[in-house]
């Protein structure tokens, strides 16, 4: 069976957080990690994780210089042999001549969505990875199955314990998870 299959950008194929922490860690003289971000709110000092990121969004050389997710290359080219990979991001619009350009470097899709201002859950698309939580609630309570992508900051999850439970979203720790998964709704019989 050949899925439509919708791809956020950050947090998902380009790990978006590790450049701001360096940057933050050195200019306030302490020691995040990742793994320190629990929500996407995080306080950093004066300032926030999430605040922090849309800043450097506007930023070519961040954009361009985005470190990609451990496995992403690999598993994103055999969604794209066997799929149809529609990357559905809302990254700023100023900068998405830089992101198109780090995609395209990175990766093989067949589409590609700026979602800014608007709710993934109307993307064309029967499955969608994303790091969001509420981008994965939304979209998966349709006829979507959503793949949450684990990340420190989406790790709370009473809300879709019931999406969960009922097969409609599926947590991922990791790219070669996402592939294995896909693989299975592969062989299910509808």
């Amino acid at each position: 069976m050949r899925f439509r299959i919708a791809v956020d950008v950050d947090g998902v194929l380009g790990d978006q957080v590790p450049p701001i922490l360096s940057r933050l860690n050195a200019k306030y003289g302490i020691n995040l990690s990742k793994e320190d971000i629990k929500d996407w709110e995080y306080p950093i000092m004066d300032t926030r994780i999430d605040v922090e990121i849309e800043k450097a969004l506007l930023n070519q050389n961040y954009v361009l210089g985005m470190p990609v997710i451990e496995g992403a290359k690999e598993c994103m080219l055999y969604l794209w042999q066997n799929h149809i990979v529609i990357i559905a991001t809302s990254r700023p619009r100023e900068t998405e001549n830089a992101t198109l350009k780090w995609l395209s470097s990175n990766f093989k899709f067949h589409e590609y969505c700026n979602t800014r201002g608007k709710s993934k859950k109307f993307l064309n698309a029967g499955i969608l990875v994303d790091d969001n939580i509420q981008n994965v609630k939304e979209f998966s309570k349709g006829i979507g199955i959503g793949l949450l992508f684990s990340q420190p900051w989406n790790q709370d999850r009473p809300s879709i314990k019931d999406l969960i439970g009922r097969g409609k979203v599926y947590c991922c720790n990791g790219w070669m998870n996402v592939l294995n998964i896909v693989k299975f709704l592969e062989s299910r019989k509808y």
